[in-house]
């Protein structure tokens, strides 16, 4: 009987194990717990704050922030394949002092690609100066099936400027995938520890 028991607890603990392993949906999605669960990658400032100047966070009262002045800076999260679309909004501010063709870029990509590439010179044209070029919150959808995302801002190396994006939620935070609940890892169990109760019988 104890090997019954051994071989069921056993069972149990292995559905569990599987479990923790395969449910790794995304976290932190609205940047509410700081940057925690996003791999940072900077050169520069990364953040979670509530404010930048005028502009409140979208959605609760945290937005992330990123910034580069000469090379890169990102935020990335890899997860289980999402069951559900999230909504992303961002602004991209610039303060490109160069009034050539020299260019930042703020990218929002996906596990399939691209999904959103914004340009200094292609959204405001060359020779900005200052953080009076803005462009409103822009949507961007992250589809059902992504399993990565990252922000990514790259700066121009031969000029002074600065380049900063916000990035928040659209809406409540959406889950990433599904976990089975502890209610049924028992009654799994309890199913292992009858068929070997009733083989250990048959084998009487």
């Amino acid at each position: 009987m104890r090997n019954v028991i051994a071989t069921g607890l056993a069972g149990i603990g292995f559905l569990v194990l599987a479990a923790s392993a395969q449910a790794a949906p995304i976290v932190n999605t609205g940047f509410e717990d700081g940057l925690a669960g996003w791999t940072v990658f900077s050169d520069s400032d990364v953040g979670a704050i509530g404010g930048l100047g005028a502009i409140d966070a979208p959605e609760g009262s945290l937005m992330a922030y990123i910034d580069t002045a000469r090379s890169f800076s990102s935020l990335k999260q890899v997860f289980d394949a999402l069951t559900e679309e999230l909504v992303y909004v961002v602004k991209f501010l610039t303060n490109e002092r160069t009034p050539s063709d020299i260019n930042d870029t703020f990218t929002v990509i996906g596990s399939t690609g691209v999904l959103l590439t914004l340009d200094t010179n292609a959204v405001f044209g060359p020779g900005t100066v200052g953080f009076n070029e803005q462009t409103a919150f822009v949507t961007v959808v992250i589809p059902v099936g992504t399993t990565s995302l990252e922000f990514l801002i790259e700066g121009a190396t031969d000029h002074g400027g600065l380049s900063a994006a916000l990035i928040d939620l659209q809406g409540e935070p959406t889950p990433g995938g599904d976990v089975p609940e502890p209610a049924t890892l028992g009654l799994v169990g309890l199913g292992l520890l009858g068929l070997a109760a009733a083989r250990r019988r048959r084998a009487a």
